[in-house]
């Protein structure tokens, strides 16, 4: 944890902020790792392939049998990491951004045993959240870098926070049904019409995850109960099967959306399919 009463701690906790804020694009993550000296370093991370450098490799990993891709060469280095930071790179109106980035990064989300209530939401010179920074790390890693990575898939979609508010305001989803909406469709808004793209997220959030474990924030300890603090290594091979039930399905899809490519269809159909998602497994769970 940084120590605010610390003056080094105190000078990297402000240098970690000033990077965030500056315009970094892509992959881009920072962190404070502190040595058994005591020594606080920043650890920045600009424009990375993803977020695999969140953890370490190898003999000195606590996953040392985990494959490391050959494009990740620069690791987190070894020592208590102290302080988390990630640029968003989200787009649309700062207050539809802000109220996605609010429910993502929120303790009573789906991504809650990642995050905690030292997260501070960082606002850019047009007024929405363009970075997140947290000051103490004791949080599961697998599900920290789950949130980044749908940060990351959420990121470039110009209607996307858009998209998150209206399947909130216009159609009725809770705002756990809507993110899983946005994780998995991606519309847009042209001349009017709706274009809906189903394109399923499964390398880091699988498709046929659970509803009542994601919308509860009820996911599954893939980092041997231990924290991003401690050094644990978070869990690349099973990353994407943080909220899955073995076994469960969800009801079969749409026939408009078993095709590839943009077609024209209405969020309204979006909202349903989901809608009937989350209820049908509320009904599963209720005649188990």
């Amino acid at each position: 944890m940084i120590d605010m009463n610390n003056p080094k701690d105190v000078g990297v906790y402000d240098e970690a902020k000033a990077w965030l804020l500056s315009n970094y694009s892509g992959n881009s993550w920072c962190a404070a790792v502190r040595n058994k000296k005591g020594v606080l370093s920043f650890v920045p991370r600009s424009s990375r392939p993803c977020y695999g450098e969140m953890r370490r490799y190898g003999v000195s990993s606590t996953r040392p049998d985990d494959i490391k891709p050959g494009d990740l060469d620069q690791p987190i280095p070894a020592g208590t990491r102290e302080l988390i930071g990630l640029r968003l790179g989200l787009l649309g109106e700062p207050e539809h951004v802000a109220r996605l980035v609010s429910f993502l990064y929120s303790t009573t989300g789906p991504y809650r045993r990642g995050v905690n209530e030292s997260l501070e939401t960082l606002t850019g010179t047009k007024g929405g959240p363009v970075a997140i920074l947290m000051t103490d790390t004791e949080v599961d890693p697998t599900i920290l870098v789950a949130s980044f990575m749908a940060s990351r898939n959420l990121r470039g979609r110009t209607n996307i926070a858009r998209q998150f508010c209206s399947l909130v305001d216009d159609y009725g989803l809770t705002e756990a049904e809507a993110l899983f909406a946005c994780i998995h469709w991606n519309v847009t808004w042209q001349d009017g019409e709706t274009m809906v793209w189903f394109a399923p997220a499964d390398y880091f959030l699988n498709f046929q995850s659970d509803p009542l474990l994601f919308s509860s924030g009820d996911s599954h300890d893939l980092s041997n109960g231990r924290t991003f603090r401690e050094e644990e290594d978070y869990n690349r091979p099973y990353l994407a099967e943080t909220f899955k039930t073995e076994g469960y399905k969800h009801p079969p899809l749409p026939v408009e959306f078993r095709k590839h490519g943009y077609q024209k269809q209405s969020l309204q159909l979006v909202a349903d399919y989901v809608a009937e998602v989350f209820r049908s497994r509320i009904g599963q769970k209720a005649a188990a």
